[in-house]
């Protein structure tokens, strides 16, 4: 998977056993982020979002949101 010339990276995550992993990188001059979300494994099955600030401010609320309903599991 290749990330499109301009988008810096600002942070990544991966699940404990590596198989999954999300990153973060931003344009300056296009003004958004691309969420990069995949399997290592699996170049080819990477999905890209790009998101305004504003869209990765929901996502990331929205799934805090999730989370907490889930906490009781």
């Amino acid at each position: 998977m290749t990330v499109p010339e301009g988008y810096n990276h600002k942070a990544t995550s991966e699940s404990f056993n590596g198989e999954e992993r999300a990153a973060l990188y931003y344009s300056d001059t296009e003004g958004n982020y691309l969420l990069v979300l995949g399997n290592p494994k699996y170049e080819a099955l990477f999905d890209l979002v790009y998101l305004s600030k504003t869209q990765l401010e929901l996502l990331v609320h929205a799934g805090k949101d999730v989370l907490d309903d889930l906490s009781h599991l």
